[in-house]
């Protein structure tokens, strides 16, 4: 599934595409600018940029048990496809 939408604050991964919280997954960067990955419990704050940073076509992969999965955008607009990984 592909989540495409604009922001310029961090968003749930798990919440747009309704994978499970914990649940393995793969999310491919789709958009030609940079997208940061990170994997807490809750939402980061919005002048915190740690993570890991995906350029495009590169894939971030949360494995089962992961925290919340939450993106942000180098520019507001994020655009990843979201697929479940059978565990």
């Amino acid at each position: 599934m592909d989540i495409n939408t604009i922001s310029t604050d961090w968003v749930s991964v798990n919440a747009l595409s309704g994978i499970a919280v914990g649940s393995p997954m793969e999310m491919q960067n789709k958009n030609s600018n940079l997208l940061t990955f990170q994997e807490k419990a809750t939402k980061p704050a919005t002048e915190d940029y740690s993570g890991r940073l995906v350029r495009y076509c590169e894939v971030y992969e949360a494995w089962a048990g992961s925290s919340e999965i939450w993106v942000r955008g180098a520019t507001s607009s994020i655009f990843v496809n979201v697929q479940a990984v059978p565990s």
